[in-house]
């Protein structure tokens, strides 16, 4: 399933324009801009990459379309204080953002143990430790596969 998109930003040599500002050609470096359909799988990869950058631990991706309707991939990792579950949160949002992707829910932002990021086809749940363990969504969605990514791969 295609979900949103992200931008790959091409920046051509020698492109000249055929509108002249001036009453001489002028030489112009111009972007173009592609939307490259991202799948919801390349999307969980990238926000575990996301989620990585920032030091998040224990990160899993979970297949859930076999077992769930209202997403295709958890993206599930902690952190150890509330100041890094902000900035794994942030990081994802910002990362999202140059790539084209707009968050659909932001819960938690103020609160220290759990944040819920939501793409549509990705939920993201980033845990402080103690709140993963309590909770323990690998055990509830027990049945939804793990899915392998590596942070070395990853094209963003």
């Amino acid at each position: 399933m295609n979900v949103g998109g992200f931008y790959l930003r091409i920046k051509p040599r020698n492109l000249r324009s055929n509108i002249s500002v001036c009453s001489t050609q002028c030489e112009k470096e111009e972007l173009i801009i592609k939307k490259v359909q991202s799948t919801s799988i390349n999307t969980a990869r990238i926000i575990a990459g996301f989620a990585a950058d920032k030091k998040a631990e224990n990160i899993i991706i979970l297949d859930m379309r076999k077992v769930a309707n209202f997403c295709d991939y958890f993206v599930i990792c902690s952190g150890d204080s509330d100041r890094q579950l902000k900035a794994i949160a942030q990081g994802i949002d910002e990362g999202l953002k140059d790539l084209g992707i707009n968050l659909h829910l932001k819960h938690g932002m103020k609160s220290t143990t759990w944040i819920l990021l939501d793409t549509g086809d990705v939920v993201v749940h980033i845990f402080e430790t103690q709140a993963r363990e309590f909770y323990g969504l690998e055990y509830l969605w027990q049945d939804a596969k793990q899915v392998a990514w590596k942070k070395s791969n990853l094209k963003r």
